[in-house]
């Protein structure tokens, strides 16, 4: 959250403080059970309840298919996360730019 825009930032943890949502740090999913969440915490395991679990982790380049690409249809602008994991603001950048250069 630290790397978000301040523009999305702010206003979401406001949302976040009221309506009583808890932050929790330093907290790894160790299962998804069908009434909620086992996690592991600094306080130890504990079971959150819940109908509907979210999945919103971090993502990874995966840059095999990108330079195949790349070798088959050269000269190829690679944009967004084919690059690195970032901010939307930085793809669609990264695209203008790209299609900024095509003469």
């Amino acid at each position: 959250m630290a790397a978000a825009l301040l523009d999305n930032r702010n206003p979401l943890l406001f949302r976040l403080r009221d309506n009583g949502v808890k932050q929790m740090t330093s907290t790894k999913i160790k299962e998804i059970v069908p009434d909620g969440v086992i996690v592991e915490g600094p306080e130890g395991e504990c079971k959150l309840e819940a109908d509907t679990v979210i999945a919103a982790f971090g993502m990874k380049p995966n840059g095999g298919l990108v330079e195949d690409i790349c070798r088959k249809y050269p000269p190829t602008a690679v944009v967004g996360d084919c690059t690195k994991v970032a901010q939307v603001g930085e793809a669609v950048r990264g695209g203008f730019f790209a299609a900024w250069s095509i003469h």
